[in-house]
């Protein structure tokens, strides 16, 4: 009779099933509020989608390391194990991935109908957009936030009174104001300095007082110092 001095009970079996049975349940309680969060947000329901992927390909990558440490069951059995778990795992995983993409384009294209709406078609009423898009109205105004957010509807605002897209614009007029404005500041500047008239200055070095004429700068004929027209 041969004798077996393997446990009874596998310690590999074990890590796996506190790994399945513990972890797992709160990673996946974990996951569901994330997606009750992002429930209208688009951009973070394909990142969720990323997350629950590497999620497993990490739980692939803990079996696979545990399954390589020791000789806890035989060989063939160990093969097995393994495969079956990469099978459960890798093709989900590799299938979240491909949804995420297939997402991030649809998102894309979702952005472009919008566009079209708005500055094409000029409709501003979130509600009406919603309703062409077929969407619900939070994720409309989410997903357009995010548009102004990526810089995709310059100088756009969402107005929650109105509950619509405002656009504010930087006009030509307001730099032409301003141009003139600084002109006639400059103008101005001159005008008085050209009123400026003639100031006595004293001399810091020996107390001499000369007279000078606006922006003029001489040497004192005394003891030789700098006296300047005071601003």
């Amino acid at each position: 009779m041969e004798v077996n001095d393997k446990p009874a009970i596998n310690g590999w079996w074990i890590i796996v099933s506190f790994l399945l049975l513990i972890l797992f349940p709160v990673g996946l309680v974990l996951l569901l509020i994330r997606i009750i969060q992002h429930r209208n947000l688009s951009f973070k329901k394909i990142a969720d989608l990323k997350v629950s992927a590497y999620a497993l390909l990490a739980m692939y990558g803990v079996i696979i390391f545990f399954s390589q440490v020791g000789e806890i069951i035989d060989r063939k059995q160990n093969i097995l194990g393994v495969a079956s778990f990469s099978a459960a795992l890798l093709i989900p995983a590799g299938f979240l991935f491909w949804l995420s993409k297939k997402r991030t384009k649809q998102l894309n294209d979702r952005y472009d109908s919008y566009y079209d709406i708005i500055i094409e078609r000029k409709i501003k009423s979130i509600d009406q957009i919603a309703q062409m898009a077929g969407k619900r109205e939070q994720m409309v105004k989410n997903d357009l936030q995010r548009m102004i957010y990526l810089g995709l509807l310059n100088n756009g605002f969402i107005d929650e009174i109105s509950n619509s897209i405002v656009f504010y614009e930087s006009s030509d007029e307001e730099e032409e104001t301003y141009v003139e404005y600084e002109d006639e500041t400059e103008d101005e500047a001159e005008v008085v300095q050209d009123k400026l008239f003639p100031k006595k200055v004293e001399c810091a070095g020996c107390g001499s007082s000369s007279t000078l004429k606006p922006r003029e700068t001489i040497f004192c004929t005394y003891c030789g110092a700098s006296l300047v027209y005071p601003a």
